[in-house]
Formats: structure tokens, sequence, C-alpha cells
């Protein structure tokens, strides 16, 4: 019998281990493959589902942005996603022979998801917070919505539910890197005292991407950005709030804070918010984000918590990048992302508003473009412009969807029945797309293929656990849930027998 539980012991490791490895995927002759964010992973789904039907066959995991970052540092896939830096990964250190290059690719924010009811049990759809709060919350230091410091920005509502249920992210998380950064720049006392009792150790300047349990009274961690807006928008979410982009609160159909900005003024995370704040947003060299401005900025329309999203790739020895060492090892591949990045730069952007993001403003785009050019000697990045690129901000717009409702009157106990996130993902974008110019012939396809999935409308919410997931994936995670099962009910057969 030892040896039989040898044998099953030996079966159930083979089958983890290829079920791990089977999580990502792996370099595949004419597939580019990727992983990470889950704060763009709404774009990225647009970008690929797009990208396939011009001939370009990509795949993309939503392991989170830490998990990205290092499956691209051990050269397990083509390019990472990520809000998280090397540094917030490595926990300090940027040190790395991998050749690699942040590349900005869409403008999001993170909203805040909330499920809550008046005395008389109508749902509440206008819950404003100040910077503040939302740091005392998200701390630990305010536990009740009863609290005066809501109560008194809400009418003097009462609320059904009184204790606050935090829901955070679990796992290591961009996302969470980037709302404890906003956390820090607003309110350092709070985040202070909040950092020494979950007993959090990081270097100064470097992100938390992940707060360590045991977490306080009435919080949970959950895993994912979908799973975390799906749980805080169901029947069982009452007394929830959580943090987590903007896209998902319109997938889910989840509420979403209206935040008191440094002018005073009240906004949610649309796309003219986010693009507004944005502007005081100050790039490092290696184009990585310092959003301190950002937290603060006086801009009446500004939505405090936005951020940019990178996408990272090889690059080849480049003057101006100490970090680009060598190109892709494949040049198919470098040209095969040349084409991906093109088409992101430009008609990529012209949907973002729809599904919860802000398009890229035009120095991005070119940047984009700059970064094309650093991939491979033989990739050759292109000068745009209102006339070549469809980026509606070429043209001054932000495209369909870009703006929400006004911020419900002062003293309404209960503004609406209504969710106030009436974008819906769904929504058929006009062909001018907030008049964008029309690009050449040339360049409407991606890679020569069809254009006409620009007049589509946004790719469906299908969900992103795991996006992308190829066939061998799938049966390898059949395998890792299935045999461990039959192992064990053969075991038992032959006990019985030898009984």
């Amino acid at each position: 019998m030892s040896r039989l539980r040898s044998v099953a012991a030996a079966i159930l490791a083979f089958v983890l281990a290829v079920g791990w490895l089977g999580a990502v995927p792996a370099h595949a002759a004419g597939l580019m493959t990727g992983a990470g964010s889950t704060y763009a992973a709404l774009a990225i789904q647009q970008w690929i589902g797009d990208a396939k039907r011009s001939g370009l066959n990509f795949s993309y995991n939503t392991n989170g942005s830490p998990a990205g970052v290092q499956f691209f540092l051990d050269s397990t896939i083509d390019f990472a996603a990520t809000e998280a830096e090397i540094a917030s990964v490595n926990e300090g250190s940027a040190t790395t022979s991998k050749s690699y290059q942040y590349i900005p690719d869409v403008a999001g924010a993170t909203a805040f998801m909330y499920n809550l009811h008046d005395t008389a049990g109508r749902q509440y759809t206008g819950l404003k917070l100040t910077r503040d709060v939302i740091a005392g919350i998200f701390t630990g230091e305010i536990t009740s919505w009863n609290d005066p410091a809501i109560t008194s920005q809400n009418g003097g509502i009462r609320f059904q539910e009184d204790a606050i249920k935090v829901v955070i992210r679990s796992e290591r998380s961009g996302t969470t890197g980037l709302f404890y950064d906003f956390v820090q720049n607003t309110a350092p006392a709070r985040f202070a005292r909040f950092k020494q009792k979950q007993n959090i150790v990081s270097p100064d300047g470097i992100r938390i991407i992940q707060i360590p349990t045991p977490y306080p009274a009435n919080w949970t961690g959950i895993e994912g950005s979908d799973k975390l807006a799906q749980t805080i928008a169901s029947s069982n979410g009452a007394g929830m709030i959580g943090y987590d982009e903007f896209g998902y609160a319109i997938a889910f159909g989840a509420q979403s804070a209206w935040v008191q900005n440094a002018s005073g003024n009240w906004v949610q995370p649309y796309a003219a918010n986010i693009s507004k704040a944005l502007e005081s947003a100050q790039l490092r060299p290696d184009l990585t984000q310092d959003l301190r401005n950002v937290y603060k900025s006086a801009a009446p329309q500004a939505y405090p918590v936005s951020a940019y999203s990178y996408i990272m790739t090889p690059c080849a020895p480049a003057s101006d990048r100490n970090t680009c060492k060598s190109p892709y090892y494949d040049d198919a591949r470098a040209q095969q992302m040349a084409k991906w990045l093109d088409y992101i730069a430009c008609d990529g952007q012209v949907k973002m508003a729809q599904i919860g993001y802000s398009p890229l403003p035009p120095n991005l785009s070119q940047e984009i473009q700059n970064s094309i050019t650093r991939m491979s000697p033989k990739a050759k990045g292109r000068t745009l412009n209102a006339g070549n690129c469809r980026n509606p901000q070429f043209s001054g717009s932000l495209g369909a969807g870009a703006t929400g409702p006004p911020p419900p009157a002062a003293g309404k106990k209960n503004p609406s029945a209504t969710p106030t996130n009436s974008a819906s993902p769904g929504a058929n974008p006009s062909a001018s797309a907030g008049g964008a110019g029309s690009s050449g012939a040339g360049a409407d396809a991606v890679g020569g293929g069809s254009g006409r999935w620009r007049d589509d409308k946004p790719v469906a919410y299908g969900g992103l656990s795991p996006a992308g997931i190829s066939g061998l994936t799938a049966l390898l995670l059949i395998l890792l849930v299935g045999i461990p099962p039959l192992v064990g009910a053969f075991a038992q057969r032959i006990k019985s027998r030898v009984r």
C-alpha cells in the first residue's frame, strides 16, 4: 500500500506541476502570450478581440500585475501588463538582467464600489465620500456607515447597514499598489498608523501591493477584480465597499461613489474626469508615473484616483533606455507586437471611454510608436497626427461615453433608484467616435486584416479568470481537478481488494 500511495502522490505532483505551468500560456508559433494586470484587463480583452479579427493571435491571462511582471522577467511570456513596476514586485530592487521597457497603454481610475440601503430598504445610489473618509475606511479607522463624517456629506441620511464591510484584493495586486499610494499621499498620518498596525514592511517610495493578514474586523480579501466587483454588486454585498477599476463597476452594475476632489467638486471616474486629472501626472524618463499631483489636482473635473497602466516588452539597446538590452528573440514576434501596439496607440483608444477608461493623450500614443522602434532593428514606429490616428484625443475628443451624470443634489437623501453607472459596455459607438479623424486605408486594419471591427460594439464582458486560456491549458486544468479523485478512487478499490 505504501508503494501505491507513492505512485498516487507522484501522479498528483506531476499533475499539479503541469497544471501550474499550464496556467501561464507557453510560447507557441504564431501566438503572442501575455499576463498580468486586472486593472487594464477589460481594455486588453477589447484589444485582443479586435486583433484576432485582423489576423493577429494574442492570448492574455489576468493573474495580476506582480505575477505578470514575474513571468515576463522569467521569459515565460511575450509581454506583461502592469501598474506595478519591477521595484514594487521585487520589494525595492529594480535590478534585473531582463531587457524591458514600460509602455503606457491606457488611462484608468480606481472606483469605490459599494452596496448600501437607506432605512426604508431602498438602494442608495448617491454616496459621496471625501478623500480623507476614503482613507479612513480603508485604514480601518472609520468603521460605521452612520459615522458623521459620512452622513454629513450625504444629507444626514441613516443607512440600514451600520458596519462597513471592507473588501480588498487578497493577492499581490497593482490595483492595491495604486490605491494605497493614493492613501499614503492623501492621508499620511492614517496610512502610517495602518502600516504599523498591519505590520507592513516596505522601503520608502515603493508601493505596497498586498495587505498582510490578519485583516481588521469586517474586512474580507478577494482574489481578482472581477470577483471583487461581483461580490459587492450581489445580493450578499449589503454594507460592502471595495476599490476596483471603474470598468468592473460598469460590467457588474455596481454603484460607484462620488469622490470630492481638491477643488471641492464631486466626481466619478468617467473618461473626462480621468483625462483631466492625469494632466497633472509626471512621467519619469522611463515613462513610469509619479501620481502625487494627480491626487491633489485642483482641476474642477479631476478624478483624483486616476493612473496609467503599462505594457512591458523586450527592447534592443537604445540610447534613451538603459533597461533595453536585447530585442525579441524572434523577429516575427517583434513584428507581431509592433502591429498590435500600433493598433493600441490609435484605433485601440476609440472605445476606451465606453468600457470604463480614458484614451491616452496624443503624446503617450506617440510614445507607443517610439517604443515600437526600440523593440527590434526592423521595427519602426511612425509619427502620429489627427490625419493618421483615430485616437479621439487627436481631434480634441474622448469618444463616446466620456461623461457621466451630474452629482446628486446636496441634501437629497436617496438621489435615485437608478444606478449612477449608466454607461453600457455594449453601447454602439457612433461612426465618428467623438469626431476622431479617419485613418487612411492602409492604416484601417491591423496587419492587413479587415477594419470592420471599428464600427462594432465593444467586446462583451465574458469573465476574466483567466482570459485567453488555451485549449491545452484548459485540458491541463481539467486533469488537475479530475485526476486526484480518480487516483483516490483507484487506491480505495485496490485497498478493498487487498483486504
